[in-house]
């Protein structure tokens, strides 16, 4: 299969289950989030459920994984894209930012989204799909990658990030601004 998807709003249980993923992934780490980030687990469970947008990917009208976004101005932000292992490989990740391109290409004009470093098939999926690294926060082990849309991409990298990061905004022009 190559991608065909829709995408709908998440229902509270769809919601709950990609908040559990999340803290499934985030159990294999040797520090928990709530150090991570200066957040404890509840913190972030209140931001996860107060923040932007969290939606169903649907195949063939099975849920196949989940999205949560957030805009922030002219800027889209991608918390998460989670496809359920059984799925991936399909081009349903592929499908489902090109989904967020077409959707948001008036409204906004980048994609940012936090990679962890050590993930080589998210970075491939996203590099392919033509993010570029802009940051990194060493703390974290995460890069943060940006598509713009609409127009050439920028090959610029913004200066390494030292430290753990609550929140980065960027201006229009993409410059880091707090």
């Amino acid at each position: 299969m190559q991608g065909s998807i829709e995408m709908e709003a998440a229902t509270q249980e769809e919601r709950d289950e990609l908040l559990r993923l999340i803290r499934g992934q985030l159990a294999d780490r040797s520090e928990p989030l709530g150090q991570l980030e200066g957040r404890t687990w509840p913190e972030f469970e209140a931001l996860y459920r107060t923040r932007g947008e969290v939606r169903a990917i649907k195949s063939e009208g099975a849920v196949v994984g989940y999205d949560w976004i957030e805009r922030r101005e002219r800027e889209l932000h991608l918390h998460a894209l989670f496809v359920f292992p059984p799925h991936r490989g399909q081009g349903i990740g592929s499908a489902a930012i090109q989904a967020l391109e077409e959707e948001f290409r008036e409204e906004a004009d980048f994609i940012e989204l936090g990679v962890e470093e050590s993930n080589e098939q998210a970075r491939s999926l996203y590099e392919r799909l033509g993010f570029v690294v802009e940051g990194r926060m060493l703390d974290l082990g995460f890069l943060i990658l940006r598509k713009r849309l609409g127009g050439e991409q920028p090959a610029t990298l913004v200066p390494l990030v030292r430290g753990p990061v609550r929140e980065r905004r960027w201006g229009s022009a993409g410059e880091a601004r707090d």
